[in-house]
């Protein structure tokens, strides 16, 4: 029976490599895409038999904390920024690799209490994750600057033989 305790609060914070920042209101995003192949024959109106041929995800979140080293994350800059504060601290754009990095990508959330229990934390983990979009920054007096993530999952051969894993921790 459905209850409003089940609910699943979205993603709180991303982890990738390090602390990367909190999630802006409207959490994280998992978008599976599948592609079938059917087979359809003379007799028959609608398909007889359905094959997938192919299996996509992508990651999408939106982070509140835009620092240099978020902005370089965001829009996979390889470049590491350069100076040291106090003085002006550098991050060069429009130079980046052709070849994307690939990272784990982790984002955790909280689950709300399950009967006899005082909740979870739920982690959502990618294996390997590129950057597939490289989100906008815009900057607006007295709003908070927003930095958009869109990765595409990509399979793990040979270390784990998957995509990702959900992961539910008591606390």
């Amino acid at each position: 029976m459905p209850a409003p305790q089940n609910l699943v609060a979205g993603g709180n914070a991303v982890l990738i490599g390090s602390d990367l920042g909190y999630v802006k209101a409207g959490g994280t995003t998992i978008t599976p895409t599948l592609e079938i192949f059917t087979v359809d024959t003379e007799q028959e109106l609608t398909a007889a038999k359905a094959f997938r041929t192919k299996e996509d995800f992508d990651l999408e979140f939106t982070i509140c904390e835009p620092t240099l080293a978020n902005i370089r994350m965001a829009w996979d800059i390889t470049e590491a920024t350069a100076g040291t504060s106090p003085a002006p601290i550098t991050l060069d754009f429009g130079n980046q690799q052709f070849v994307p990095n690939e990272r784990v990508v982790a984002v955790t959330g909280f689950v709300p209490a399950e009967a006899g229990s005082s909740g979870r934390i739920r982690t959502v983990t990618v294996d390997k994750a590129v950057l597939k979009t490289p989100g906008p920054i815009v900057f607006t007096k007295g709003q908070e600057t927003n930095l958009k993530f869109v990765f595409m999952c990509l399979y793990n051969y040979g270390s784990s033989n998957r995509v990702g894993r959900f992961t539910d921790i008591s606390v």
